[in-house]
């Protein structure tokens, strides 16, 4: 078969990095044959929730902007005649698509050519990388029920990583579970050099100094909060004991008061 992906391709196979979107399978809706035309594309392979509280009902709409997305990330890393290519083009596009669209409820493909083109990147380009995904040569309707080559590559990203969550964070083809802290991202990218770069040895040695600070103010509250408890449990001691003290003091006057009444009775019946 004929690929019509002939740039976008060469940079998806070379590129390190480009931004992953979560889809569902068809099987996971209730009512299939309802939600196929509205929320899913690639015959039921690709399926999106609607964001109600975005303003879109369909999530057919959030796939297509998905992929218009990747689009724009490869269009910004793609070199030009000048041989410069332009990254940043990508975060502005998500930035003031954010502004103009999501947040006037604006979600859709108008709104996402507007922004593009303010940006600098035509529809004609835009849809030239969409058809293409599709594997197709011309830009209709039933290109959609192609696969995709763009939205297929995060299925099997999902697939063998076992990525269940959304949004997982990767580095080095390793997921990262737990707290998400800039250092430990940080740590986890340095990680993954052999030879690792000069700011990665002062950051780890600062990091270390921070750890061994912790460690001592750690240490250090342990020490505190074993001297409370130990006072603590010595004066509950004490309490206890004085507590036993005046029981038993009772019980010896109570005896005696006993023996004397005891005796008084003994005394009152030999009368």
């Amino acid at each position: 078969m004929k690929s019509y992906l002939p740039y976008h391709k060469r940079i998806l196979d070379n590129i390190n990095f480009i931004p992953h979107y979560i889809s569902h399978d068809l099987n996971l809706y209730r009512e299939n044959l309802f939600t196929k035309g509205e929320h899913c594309i690639g015959n039921g392979q690709y399926c999106a929730i609607p964001r109600f509280d975005l303003g879109v009902s369909k999530g057919k709409e959030i796939l297509l902007e998905d992929i218009r997305q990747k689009c724009i990330y490869l269009i910004s890393n793609e070199k030009t005649k000048n041989d410069q290519a332009n990254p940043l083009l990508y975060w502005n596009y998500m930035t003031k698509f954010y502004d103009d669209c999501i947040t006037y409820k604006r979600f859709g493909d108008e709104c996402s050519y507007e922004t593009a083109e303010e940006l600098g990147v035509s529809r004609e380009v835009i849809n030239e990388c969409l058809m293409h995904s599709f594997k197709v040569g011309r830009f209709d309707n039933l290109m959609f029920n192609n696969t995709n080559l763009l939205l297929e590559r995060d299925n099997e990203t999902k697939e063998k990583f076992g990525i269940k969550i959304f949004p997982t964070i990767m580095i080095n083809n390793k997921t990262i579970y737990g707290t998400w802290t800039d250092e430990n991202l940080f740590q986890a990218v340095c990680a993954g050099f052999i030879n690792k770069p000069s700011g990665c040895e002062s950051k780890i040695g600062s990091s270390k100094e921070n750890n061994s600070l912790a460690l001592k103010t750690i240490i250090i509250l342990i020490v505190i909060a074993l001297i409370i408890n130990a006072a603590m449990i010595w004066l509950c001691m004490k309490y206890i004991k004085e507590r036993m003290k005046n029981s038993l003091q009772s019980a010896d006057i109570n005896s005696r008061i006993s023996n004397v009444v005891n005796s008084y009775l003994v005394l009152r019946d030999v009368k």
